[in-house]
C-alpha cells in the first residue's frame, strides 16, 4: 500500500506524514563545509523488481552490490531515521537477519558516532522487500554513513538537521 511506503519514507527522512516529502531547505542548508551526497548526482537504476524511479521524489544511490534511497538535497530532518538497503546478493526469504552493518560518524566534530540497530527485513508495496537499519544521530551536523553487506560497501554523507 502506498500509504505504508510514505510512512516508511517519511520516517526515514524524519518528517511527520503530513509534511511535504523532501522539502526544499532554506539557503545555507546544508552548509558548503558539508560535502553531502546528493541523490541523483551519480545516476543509478536498480535491477528489477525495483521501480526505475525511487519513491516520493527521492533517488536511488549505489550499485547493484548495495544501494539505498537518498533525499535529493542530502538533508535528513531529525535525528532518528530508518534507512532501507538492497543488494542483488540478498535473499529476504533466506536471510531473516541480514548481516548488514551500518555505521555513522560525524565528520564536522570529533568522536561522535550514531547508534545503529541490528539489521532486519522490511516490506512495503512501493519499495518491495528491503533490509532495514535504524540510526539515531546524537547531534545535528555533517555525517558519513557507511554500510557493508557481504563485503560490498556503500557510503554517503548527509546533513542531519
Amino acid at each position: 500500500m502506498v500509504g505504508q511506503g510514505l510512512l516508511a519514507l517519511t520516517t526515514l527522512l524524519g518528517m511527520p506524514c503530513s509534511a511535504q516529502p523532501l522539502a526544499i531547505h532554506p539557503r545555507g542548508f546544508p552548509p558548503d563545509s558539508c560535502p553531502v551526497t546528493r541523490g541523483g548526482e551519480v545516476p543509478f537504476v536498480p535491477p528489477a523488481p525495483q521501480p526505475e524511479a525511487a519513491p516520493f521524489g527521492a533517488t536511488w544511490y549505489g550499485t547493484e552490490g548495495l544501494w539505498t534511497v537518498l533525499p535529493r538535497d542530502g538533508v535528513l530532518l531529525g535525528r532518528r531515521h530508518k534507512v532501507f538497503w538492497w543488494s542483488t546478493g540478498w535473499e529476504w526469504r533466506r536471510d531473516h537477519r541480514p548481516r548488514l552493518t551500518v555505521t555513522a560518524r560525524q565528520i564536522d566534530a570529533q568522536g561522535e558516532s550514531a547508534a545503529a540497530s541490528r539489521a532486519t527485513n522490511a516490506h512495503a508495496a512501493d519499495i518491495g522487500h528491503a533490509m532495514l537499519v535504524g540510526l539515531t544521530f546524537p547531534a545535528p551536523g555533517c555525517w558519513q554513513v557507511t554500510a557493508d553487506y557481504g563485503g560490498r560497501s556503500l557510503s554517503f554523507v548527509a546533513w542531519v538537521r
